[in-house]
């Protein structure tokens, strides 16, 4: 990770293309480029840790970043390719849990870093930002949390109930009751 320079106008420019920080006043977003650091992340490079504190909210200016979950038997599982004015660790301003999966940047990147200190700094200093900036976050959370639902209902419509399995499978099993069954109808019919 590296920290990026650019000249406060640009910066300022950049962020109001961001869609949820495009209602915030000019001198807002010239405090929250004041309150954040930009910096700039290789390919391959982890922002966010699975299974460790973070205490950042991030926002992608350009590049992309994957984010992976270890899943059963250890198997990383990709679970979205984040894409220019995403924006990831909207839980992490909020409290300290550990991190559900590891975000790492999938290519060169640059990044828009907010602290949960300077976000609470920000927030009583610019209200009106900081109540966009909630929104979007309680927005962002609720989507995640629908989406999640979504794929555990399907994940669950899918599963095969153990006992079901069991029954199926004892049906095409041979064994020494349906050997006479089947030998008794021959004896029947000479």
């Amino acid at each position: 990770m590296n920290v990026v320079e650019i000249p406060l106008p640009l910066l300022c420019s950049e962020l109001s293309a961001v869609s949820f920080l495009s209602c915030i006043s000019q001198e807002e977003l010239e405090a929250l480029a004041q309150f954040s650091q930009l910096c700039s992340f290789d390919e391959g490079e982890v922002l966010i840790a699975e299974g460790t504190i973070n205490v950042n909210f991030y926002i992608l200016m350009s590049g992309s970043l994957d984010v992976v979950k270890q899943g059963k038997w250890n198997k990383r599982v990709h679970i979205a390719t984040l894409r220019d004015h995403a924006s990831v660790g909207e839980s992490a301003l909020l409290e300290d849990e550990l991190s559900t999966a590891t975000v790492s940047a999938a290519e060169d990147s640059i990044v828009l870093i907010l602290s949960r200190g300077q976000f609470k700094k920000y927030i009583n200093a610019y209200p009106k930002a900081g109540l966009v900036m909630m929104t979007y976050i309680v927005f962002s959370l609720l989507q995640k949390l629908r989406s999640a639902n979504e794929e555990l209902a399907d994940e669950r419509s899918m599963e095969f109930a153990q006992e079901y399995l069991s029954a199926m499978v004892d049906m095409f099993q041979p064994d020494e009751n349906s050997e006479q069954a089947t030998d008794r109808p021959d004896e029947k019919s000479n």
